[in-house]
């Protein structure tokens, strides 16, 4: 599939900060480096000369380049009363959404939106998201690390990690599994009522209650 080229492209330098600092971008790295193959080239970009936006990019032959960015709270500010400009490695603690974009000759579109995650997702569970998305993008289908193949994702308190509720999990072969497990339990239940609706007793004991 063709892949367009974004103006004034350059390659950056800029590395995230270490783990240990609780910034995106390493997270992003490392969950990116678990899911997908040894193919698929990651690298950091900065597509505008003018502005400090940096992209984590992820190529892989035959595939659209993916572009992962994180915004920041609206209020977030840097040490010079700045607003955090939207990056792929910014403080965990002030990340608003973890976006994923693909652009080819059909139009550009998300391939993970955080805009529309839940409010109280947190930050790893974002990022994780995304990265298994991405992945899926890029021709492989990762284990589901958000709800571990449950298709339930647990949510929990941002400061005291204790279980605040459930929802069903959104990725998209999450999903797809949901689907296909309810349409086999539907069509199941469909057999067994026309089954019994066919059915004659041959005597008292033969169903129940006896």
């Amino acid at each position: 599939m063709a892949t367009r080229t974004l103006p004034n492209m350059r390659h950056s330098l800029t590395k995230p900060r270490p783990a240990a600092d609780e910034y995106t971008g390493a997270l992003l790295l490392e969950q990116l480096a678990y899911l997908i193959p040894d193919g698929v080239r990651l690298r950091i970009d900065r597509p505008w000369r003018g502005l400090p936006n940096e992209y984590i990019v992820c190529e892989r032959a035959g595939y659209a380049r993916v572009w992962i960015h994180c915004a920041a709270d609206v209020d977030a500010r840097d040490a010079d009363g700045y607003r955090l400009p939207d990056h792929y490695d910014i403080p965990q603690a002030k990340l608003w959404v973890v976006a994923a974009v693909v652009t080819d000759d059909e139009s550009t579109r998300f391939v993970y939106d955080g805009f529309s995650a839940p409010d109280d997702m947190s930050a790893r569970a974002q990022i994780v998201q995304c990265a298994e998305a991405v992945a899926v993008q890029l021709g492989v289908s990762p284990f589901c690390g958000s709800c571990e193949d449950t298709g339930t994702v647990t949510h929990y308190h941002h400061s005291t990690d204790g279980v605040t509720g459930w929802s069903e999990c959104e990725w998209p072969p999450c999903v797809e599994r949901r689907a296909k497990a309810r349409a086999k339990y539907e069509a199941q239940e469909a057999t067994r009522r026309v089954e019994e609706a066919a059915h004659t007793c041959a005597d008292d004991l033969c169903c129940p209650p006896f």
